[in-house]
């Protein structure tokens, strides 16, 4: 995720259709991260836990990331950089970091093995360390030093190697969580089964959403692009709070099969021959 593409332009974008759609796109991403601190306060009876704390670090470095695009973009241009830049800077280097412990809280609350815990919480160091870490201090060098040639090749080395390592790791632990779902429910009944194809499916959306950022990212205007990720990467923590909402709904379902078949059970018993001989 690249921290500096926001301190390019040199004022404030003219008005125009790509801009005034940049606008809105920023514009909504920040609206998004609003509603979802409204969502997390609701939604979280105990506020506290990693997942708890994962999804307001996320949302948190978003807003700072759609802040920064708003303030770099439409306000200052290249006045007073050192501002948009901070805000973007601890938005990207943030928000991957956050957007992994959501998904390892989720693995966690599933129940998985202390071994594939271990292991992912390991992945997550690496990427973010090697990663992540290296790419931010970086982009600030370049941005404070743009005449430095080397800095600028190690810059762009580094962005390279996050943006093709980001979405491998994002992959690595949603294949864990999809295995983990399907060990944990893929034996229970029609209706928990139905639920559990949905959790697939967004967590397949929520994925896709940020192959498709870092395809944007490389393809289209550095500032449209930006504007573009504020929106989508904030559209990804609402689809969080979704599959939170579905996995206590299966939980409750698979809950409501087991007393369906305790139920039957329980009737199978009281109606043997055997047990009305003896009452």
């Amino acid at each position: 995720m690249n921290s500096t593409d926001q301190a390019e332009p040199e004022g404030g974008l003219p008005p125009g259709p790509l801009e005034l759609s940049a606008l809105a796109f920023t514009a909504m991403g920040t609206l998004c991260c609003v509603q979802m601190f409204v969502l997390i306060g609701i939604t979280f009876q105990r506020r506290s836990g990693l997942y708890f704390w994962s999804l307001v670090g996320a949302t948190f470095a978003q807003l700072l990331v759609c802040v920064s695009v708003l303030i770099q973009t439409w306000i200052l241009g290249e006045q007073l950089n050192g501002i948009p830049l901070a805000l973007s800077t601890l938005g990207f280097l943030f928000f991957p970091l956050f957007g992994y412990l959501i998904l390892y809280s989720r693995l966690h609350l599933l129940q998985c093995s202390q071994y594939i815990l271990s292991v992912a919480s390991a992945i997550i160091a690496l990427e973010w360390l090697l990663a992540e870490l290296p790419m931010a201090i970086l982009g600030v060098i370049n941005t404070e030093y743009p005449e430095a040639r080397k800095l600028a090749l190690a810059y762009k080395i580094s962005w390279e190697f996050e943006e093709a390592v980001y979405p491998v790791v994002d992959l690595v632990l949603c294949s864990c969580y999809f295995v983990q779902v399907k060990r944990l429910w893929g034996d229970s009944g029609k209706k928990t089964r139905s639920l559990l194809w949905k959790v697939v499916l967004v967590v397949t959306i929520s994925l896709l959403l940020d192959l498709s950022w870092v395809v944007l990212q490389n393809t289209t205007d550095p500032n449209w692009s930006g504007a573009l990720e504020c929106f989508l990467m904030a559209l990804k923590l609402h689809i969080e709070i979704y599959i939170l909402n579905m996995l206590t709904n299966i939980a409750k379902a698979q809950m409501a099969d087991m007393q369906s078949k305790f139920s039957l059970s329980l009737e199978f018993c009281t109606s043997h021959p055997l047990v009305q001989a003896k009452s």
